[in-house]
């Protein structure tokens, strides 16, 4: 028998965290619009030591949804186009999210996918999350993934793609986006007791000890959801649903395994 030791940080240090976010958070971004805090990324980092124990520490911070990210979520919603035919994930452009690049929530990690057309040729490499180590002050609506909408540092500029050694690429977890989300690991989301959080949209992504592991020269500094549009590596056109940067860098290590959890909150305006 194998006793496994699990120590990290206490729910009132969790909490702790996520209140000290939210305060430090501006209140509005730009043109008097009111920031949603939350509208927020929970990273759990959990680390095996030498003696077997599992160390978990989480962070939280701000993501932005992009103007790609507003016209997938009123596609998405809405599911008809203006002369109300379907728009569904296969089609060329205006016709699907395959053909407008911006098919974000396909493929999921362990259902093997089937290909989606983009009207002229059929694939199943489209959206994905990509870790990245940018020194990115401020990221922007505009902003796509080789293209800053502030002239500012890109973010594949820093990005551990595929085009590198080091590759964060990872489809979403099975059964996401979905509202209400029930992991406990998620603390930036739902909560039961108070029903906070069912109008809150989730995006999951996991990463194991071995899917990669960064230099100790290589902190990552932040992320963005990409449809990558059936290349392995990203154009530098490639459409964002969202963009971040985490709290404080961090790197992982071999024996670590790593979680992100993008929360999108929908609210009155």
């Amino acid at each position: 028998m194998i006793n496994m030791k699990v120590t990290g940080d206490s729910v009132e240090e969790r909490i702790e965290k996520f209140n000290s976010f939210k305060d430090s958070l501006p209140k509005y971004s730009k043109r008097g619009v009111q920031l949603n805090v939350a509208d927020n990324v929970t990273a759990l980092r959990t680390r095996e030591e030498s003696d077997g124990t599992l160390h978990k520490e989480w962070q939280f911070t701000h993501n932005v949804v992009t103007a790609n990210g507003d016209i997938y979520y009123a596609n998405k919603i809405a599911g008809r186009r203006g002369d109300g035919t379907l728009y569904v994930d296969a089609g060329a452009a205006g016709a699907g999210f395959a053909g407008d690049g911006h098919l974000f929530h396909y493929p999921t990690t362990t259902v093997s996918p089937s290909t989606v057309t983009n009207g002229s040729t059929a694939s199943a490499v489209y959206g994905a999350m990509i870790l990245g180590t940018a020194s990115i002050a401020t990221p922007h609506e505009d902003d796509t993934y080789g293209a800053s909408g502030n002239s500012l540092a890109t973010f594949s500029s820093g990005a551990l793609d595929a085009s590198g050694s080091i590759d964060t690429t990872k489809t979403l977890r099975d059964l996401y986006p979905r509202f209400g989300d029930d992991d406990a690991d998620n603390t930036g989301g739902y909560v039961s007791s108070s029903n906070t959080g069912t109008d809150q949209v989730t995006w999951a992504y996991s990463w194991t000890k071995g899917d990669f592991a960064t230099a100790s020269s290589t902190d990552l500094t932040g992320g963005v959801i990409v449809d990558r549009s059936q290349n392995a590596t990203p154009a530098s056109t490639a459409k964002l649903l969202c963009h971040f940067n985490f709290a404080s860098p961090f790197e992982k290590t071999a024996n670590d395994t790593l979680k992100v959890f993008v929360n999108h909150t929908f609210e009155g305006a």
